[in-house]
């Protein structure tokens, strides 16, 4: 069997040029790519219908996966008693164009409230309360000179990259900052902001559906939903116990969504922030296995210079760790994509006037 080299976790909503994604995919060997950016298949659109006829050539290789991320509430105890609604992520793969419409229509509908969580206002009513946190805790940083600013406009970002100034991480780390922020400022929210055991834990019910509701909405279109970076909401920092209580909750709120959802399709078993422990990638691909779960691997992707293809510890995600992708996923070629890409753009600005009055 040929190697497939996948990348089945990327965001590129906000690359001015789209088609470095492409480029960079190519320089690190991938055969079959997703864009999995949250609530929207417009990438797909703005990248692939912006293709002139080198491109074309340049990148037939290339198979491709229709995907999405979305955010959803999930009620969970952590090993320490805490009960708290978490806003936790959930992948689409598979997405039917066909029936996009209804499904595009549900995402307007249920995530009206994100464009105040989006705010400049909100993000710096978070930033204050992180930044507050922050010194109440004991780590150094310029506090005053941590600003949103249109590069950096929201919360999380600005306190992580104020708290890993280079000035002053070595610092923060020994008084228990998470040292994956100095290459993953982004992990701050979901390791700290969506965590319950943190002090930095911020509830955000009001602005996402519940999981459930997602997941029911996913399957009505045909589509599969994937588990993806279970590991992601505990962070891995502090002494030997902290650590080893993040990784337990990592273990349960695992068994916890698996159990509560039941119709779940498959389980992201690479990600970069299962760090490179082996034990939790046995677990996975045991679960994957024991529960007959389809399999993906990603490594979460935003900006131009970032891994695609290669997991934490530098090994290609390929078919000898994701071993039934072509048993599940529909892969388009890059001239099938061209074509759909121009339905999306339909679909998306039909229903945007439609629902937002826009």
């Amino acid at each position: 069997m040929s190697q497939e080299i996948y990348g089945l976790h990327n965001h590129i909503s906000t690359l001015k040029n789209k088609k470095e994604f492409l480029d960079e995919a190519l320089k690190q060997n991938a055969n079959v790519l997703a864009i999995t950016d949250h609530r929207t298949l417009s990438s797909y659109y703005d990248l692939f219908s912006n293709l002139d006829s080198n491109d074309i050539d340049a990148y037939k290789k290339l198979k491709f996966i229709i995907g999405m991320e979305l955010t959803g509430m999930f009620p969970f105890t952590t090993i320490d008693g805490n009960k708290s609604n978490i806003a936790m992520d959930i992948l689409a793969y598979n997405l039917s164009i066909e029936n996009y419409q209804e499904f595009y229509n549900f995402i307007l509908k249920n995530y009206q409230n994100l464009s105040y969580l989006d705010s400049s206002q909100y993000q710096q009513e978070e930033l204050d309360f992180v930044k507050k946190v922050a010194q109440s805790i004991g780590y150094k940083a310029d506090y005053d000179n941590i600003q949103l600013t249109e590069d950096v406009p929201f919360a999380g970002y600005a306190i992580s990259y104020g708290l890993t100034d280079q000035k002053y991480v070595d610092y923060n780390i020994s008084k228990g900052l998470l040292e994956e922020l100095k290459t993953n400022p982004r992990a701050f929210r979901n390791r700290e902001m969506k965590n319950p055991d943190s002090k930095f834990f911020v509830d955000y019910s009001k602005f996402y559906p519940r999981m459930e509701k997602i997941i029911e909405a996913i399957h009505e279109n045909e589509a599969l939903v994937f588990f993806p970076h279970t590991a992601a909401y505990f962070a891995k920092s502090g002494d030997e116990e902290k650590i080893a209580k993040a990784w337990n909750n990592s273990y349960k709120i695992t068994n916890d969504f698996l159990r509560a959802n039941p119709s779940i399709d498959g389980l992201e078993i690479r990600h970069p922030s299962y760090l490179d422990n082996q034990e939790y990638y046995d677990y996975l691909e045991n679960t994957a296995k024991t529960k007959d779960l389809f399999v993906s691997g990603g490594t979460d992707y935003h900006k131009n210079g970032e891994k695609i293809t290669l997991d934490y510890n530098d090994k290609y995600i390929d078919n000898t760790a994701l071993t039934n992708v072509n048993d599940w996923a529909i892969m388009y070629t890059l001239d099938e994509m061209i074509d759909l890409s121009k339905e999306i753009g339909k679909i998306e600005s039909k229903e945007k006037q439609r629902i937002l009055g826009k």
